[in-house]
């Protein structure tokens, strides 16, 4: 039953996102979502990192059952066999091929929503650049989550329908 609830919250959360943002693919709109869930909620930054890793999880959930077993390959006798920290530069290197797929499908994405009016940059010649969610962020949205305010937290949290 619960299931339902959140599935049904997840459809409401979708429509309002192809409403707002124009998006018209599932593939678009959960991707869109994982900006949103990975951005600040108050000025908007996106962590790229945890967006790009997200893709990963989704390409992994969605591929073929022939990528799948070329992943796991891959992982068992490369991945666990090089001698670089995974937290180190030289790793990069040495990416998997759904993760090497992920930042791909990032960088597509990050441009067709920069396009779009929905993702900019910062332009502060002090720091690097910044991608910003500068459209619609559902976390934002109080039909879906109320704000929580402590002294160090911002957060939300989920409105649950009562039955």
């Amino acid at each position: 039953m619960e299931e339902k609830v959140f599935e049904d919250i997840r459809i409401r959360i979708d429509k309002k996102i192809r409403k707002k943002t124009d998006l018209r693919t599932e593939k678009d709109v959960a991707i869109y979502s994982f900006f949103c869930h990975n951005s600040d909620l108050k000025r908007g930054v996106i962590m790229s990192g945890d967006v790009k890793y997200d893709i990963y999880r989704y390409l992994e959930e969605t591929c073929s059952e022939p990528m799948k077993v070329l992943e796991r390959a891959y992982n068992d006798a490369v991945g666990n066999h090089i001698d670089i920290p995974l937290n180190m530069e030289g790793s990069y290197y040495f990416r998997s091929p759904l993760s090497h797929k992920a930042e791909e499908v990032y960088g597509e994405y990050l441009i067709k929503f920069v396009k779009k009016g929905l993702v900019s940059s910062t332009k502060n010649k002090l720091r690097p650049l910044y991608p910003l969610l500068k459209g619609y962020n559902y976390f934002n949205d109080s039909e879906f989550y109320r704000k929580t305010k402590s002294k160090n937290s911002s957060g939300r949290v989920l409105i649950v329908p009562e039955k």
